[in-house]
């Protein structure tokens, strides 16, 4: 009889530091990181097209300037630019 308060004791013992764990977390936010922004093949003549690739880890948004708008965590567009152009990729 006296087995049974000390493995329920140590069952409690042993489920409090994980509580504690995921109280301290932080959260999924705060880890953002933009792996790549890519564009082949980097020189292009006037009126050919290019591939833009990007690659985002845990933004909640991604945004892409001149034109090309809100965009999804990792993708990539075919564009077509008519001057030198420089993208600016905000995550």
């Amino acid at each position: 009889m006296k087995k049974t308060p000390i493995i329920l004791c140590v069952c409690i013992l042993l489920a409090i530091p994980s509580l504690n764990g995921c109280i301290n977390a932080p959260p999924e936010s705060s880890q953002c990181s933009i792996e790549s922004l890519n564009v082949e093949p980097g020189i292009i003549n006037l009126g050919e097209s290019t591939n833009l690739s990007w690659s985002v880890i845990g933004a909640t948004s991604v945004n892409i300037d001149n034109g090309i708008g809100s965009v999804v965590l990792v993708g990539y567009r075919m564009i077509e630019p008519m001057q030198t152009t420089t993208y600016l990729l905000t995550a």
